[in-house]
């Protein structure tokens, strides 16, 4: 099964499209979205947007929608490798840190330093697998747009 997510193309150079998505999250239709951590966070944080760099397979122009996919498999790799690297650097961290010292404040910076060290693995040895441009969601002659 495929996650899909719609983005509108921003600039196109040669065989590469820049896609601009929106950023989604539960919390839009969740009752408590005003009153909870995550709601604010994503009030925060949810205006920001970077361009993906993708092959542009469908030949699409700037200000084409078009909708991207990504492979459940993949989606829970990547996520995984995003949360779940450094947060088992944080309890391993905090585990070897209580150990070494037996205080607990050796354990807090034994778990920051496992969180970080668990970023810096992430960032070295995680591949990101991009999405892929599926089909081209435009008005006019070309609105439906299929790659099958």
């Amino acid at each position: 099964m495929m996650h899909e997510s719609t983005g509108t193309v921003v600039r196109v150079e040669g065989e590469w499209a820049w896609v601009e998505t929106v950023r989604q999250s539960g919390c839009g239709s969740c009752a408590a979205k005003g009153a909870c951590g995550t709601g604010v966070l994503e009030n925060l944080f949810s205006a920001r947007s970077a361009p993906i760099k993708l092959p542009n397979t469908l030949h699409a122009r700037p200000g084409d929608r078009v909708v991207l996919a990504l492979s459940e498999g993949a989606l829970l790799r990547q996520s995984l490798w995003a949360y779940g690297v450094p947060l088992l650097g944080f309890f391993i961290g905090g585990l070897v840190g209580r150990a070494l010292f037996s205080m607990e404040w050796s354990a807090l910076l034994g778990a920051v330093v496992g969180m970080l060290a668990g970023w810096g693995v992430v960032r070295r040895f995680a591949r990101i697998e991009p999405p892929m441009m599926t089909r081209i969601l435009t008005q006019g002659d070309r609105q439906w747009l299929d790659i099958g």
